[in-house]
């Protein structure tokens, strides 16, 4: 089931929604934009671009959460991240969101900044935390 919304985009078309909507359909979609991936690997400070960029989606299944990439020449998932308790996820300049893994950090470079803010704000209202 999914709440895809078909808002407007500069990018995105009516058929991709649709591809979104296929690809994911057994998922909860509660937020998506258009983003790059870039990573960076603990002992470096420089961010490389990944050569991964499309839809990229928030969801929900069994009541666990990911931030997923959907290339949209290939229709296929292209990434796929855990949103797990105390996600330690981060934004900067407005379109750039970050987090730290186990293997490396990873940065969203996002195409607009509108949907910039409305993605991290969901992301930001499904983490779960501890308790202080």
């Amino acid at each position: 089931m999914s709440n895809l919304k078909e808002h407007v985009h500069t990018i995105l078309k009516p058929e991709d929604f649709r591809m979104i909507k296929n690809v994911l359909s057994r998922e909860n979609i509660l937020a998506h934009s258009v983003a790059r991936l870039y990573y960076a690997e603990e002992d470096t400070l420089k961010w490389i671009y990944s050569e991964i960029w499309g839809v990229v989606v928030l969801t929900e299944k069994d009541n666990c959460h990911y931030i997923q990439i959907i290339d949209l020449e290939t229709n296929k998932i292209r990434f796929k991240h855990e949103v797990y308790r105390n996600f330690p996820y981060k934004t900067y300049l407005g379109f750039v969101h970050a987090w730290e893994s186990e293997e490396c950090s990873f940065a969203l470079s996002f195409s607009d900044t509108k949907d910039s803010k409305v993605f991290k704000e969901k992301v930001e209202s499904i983490i779960p935390y501890d308790k202080k």
